[in-house]
């Protein structure tokens, strides 16, 4: 039987050779050729070469053409992924094409329910289009759970050595599911240079000078009149429905209701789903694994209804302690028609667990104060040399929270390493914890100003 080889291993100098009959084949094999040749695989014994370079066929790895954009019966989600079609469409048959191959792929998703969720759905597409179209399965493919929101040189040197081991008919893929689009990222995706295709998927506002705008699989609601609302997980969800035709709405939920978009749908599953990605990416260590977590280890966890209930009780006991701490340190700001909280996170952290990180705790402690409180709020909580920001719509229409912090990284570049993220959701990160009293102070004088007052807040400690 005729193979073509796509993939070696220098390292183990297996190749992984593929048939692209009625049913493709993929055999790993020992032996010593060049990607591309033809050769024949009788019985497992060992191949010899014969003949140049060939072609694949684009019809055989092609999937089928899904003409109607896939919808999910939000009206306003589903009109932006209709524009954002022909991009989702091209994403899916170049990740598709990339897999059956076995050219290594690897997938970094961010550690927080919408980037796992997202991670999730696309694990099950791969895994249901390989089992429909392919007698042995193999995936040359790396998960990588990503800490933070950008993609820095240190991570791409990993990603290149890892690459590095390779030899392949075509270049290998990077994946990004939920990552900020920042320049801090440009430097990674520099050093990768062209050595691999991406596809970049994510809803985070995209920052004047960010490279990643101009690579042909950057997809980003933003683009296509939509925001953050439309999340990077629900994009996973309709991507990976376009490469395998299976339900994702759970994930859709969960990916929703984890990043608060006003397309939420409140299903008790998608609830619980949330919480446990939410809780294992932020600490591992709660399910006794290593800190890389990877879709089939969430698989795993979310099979056992007795694992979720477990984890969904440690989840509430966890987070009411948190709150009850937090409550406790809170100061308040009176602002003109507003008020301001800031929170120590280090009064809140419980020693020996990560669960709730700063950022997502923020988001927890915002919301029990915005319906507690009768006027809109502010809440700036701090850890470290890192401040995590959020704040009510209301307030933002007059403030514009991202342009304020960007006014901010002007007047205190010796100060402050990065800043941004969404309206609502905002974090800034300091070169030196000391200065962090001095940043917020600013805030806040900022924010009086662009209230309308122009004087700094009265401080009452509660």
């Amino acid at each position: 039987m005729e193979f073509i080889v796509s993939c070696i291993n220098r390292g183990s100098r297996f190749a992984y050779c593929v048939n692209l009959g009625e049913r493709i084949t993929i055999k790993k094999v020992d032996i010593t050729c060049s990607p591309g040749e033809v050769i024949e695989i009788d019985d497992y014994s060992k191949p010899v070469p014969e003949g140049s370079r060939r072609k694949f066929s684009d019809k055989a790895l092609r999937l089928p053409a899904i003409e109607t954009p896939i919808k999910i019966g939000i009206t306003d989600a589903d009109e932006i992924t209709k524009r954002m079609w022909p991009k989702i469409e091209a994403a899916a048959m170049l990740i598709a094409r990339k897999v059956l191959l076995s050219i290594p792929v690897i997938i970094r998703f961010h550690n927080d329910a919408d980037g796992s969720s997202g991670a999730v759905a696309l694990h099950r597409a791969l895994r249901a289009m390989l089992e429909s179209k392919m007698s042995t399965e193999r995936l040359n493919i790396r998960w990588i759970m990503n800490k933070g929101v950008s993609y820095g040189t240190s991570e791409a040197a990993a990603d290149k050595l890892w690459i590095s081991n390779y030899d392949c008919i075509e270049k290998p893929l990077m994946i990004f599911i939920d990552f900020g689009t920042s320049v801090d990222s440009n430097q990674g995706v520099a050093y990768m240079g062209d050595s691999t295709e991406i596809v970049w998927l994510d809803h985070h506002p995209i920052e004047d000078g960010f490279c990643g705008k101009g690579l042909e699989h950057y997809i980003n609601p933003w683009l296509f009149g939509g925001d953050s609302s439309y999340t990077a997980g629900l994009l996973s969800c309709i991507l990976s429905k376009a490469i395998s035709n299976l339900d994702t709405s759970i994930m859709e939920d969960a990916s929703l209701i984890g990043d608060h978009s006003r397309y939420a749908r409140f299903s008790d599953d998608g609830v619980a789903i949330s919480t446990i990605l939410d809780m294992i990416t932020s600490d591992p260590e709660i399910v006794k694994t290593s800190n890389q977590i990877t879709p089939a280890e969430i698989e795993r966890i979310l099979e056992s209804k007795k694992r979720r209930e477990e984890l969904l009780h440690y989840a509430r006991i966890r987070s009411e302690e948190a709150m009850a701490a937090a409550s406790k340190s809170l100061r308040k700001h009176q602002l003109p028609g507003a008020k301001a909280f800031i929170s120590d996170f280090k009064k809140v952290r419980k020693d020996g667990t990560k669960y709730p990180l700063p950022g997502r705790f923020a988001s927890m402690l915002f919301d029990r104060l915005s319906a507690s409180e009768q006027e809109p709020c502010i809440l700036m909580l701090h850890f470290g040399s890192y401040i995590s920001i959020r704040m009510d719509a209301r307030l933002n229409a007059k403030v514009g929270m991202r342009s304020l912090i960007a006014e901010e990284k002007r007047r205190h570049e010796e100060v402050i390493s990065s800043g941004g993220g969404h309206d609502l959701a905002l974090s800034i990160k300091l070169k030196d914890e000391s200065d962090k009293e001095m940043i917020i102070r600013d805030i806040l004088m900022l924010v009086t100003e662009r209230l309308g007052k122009g004087k700094d807040a009265n401080d009452q400690n509660t």
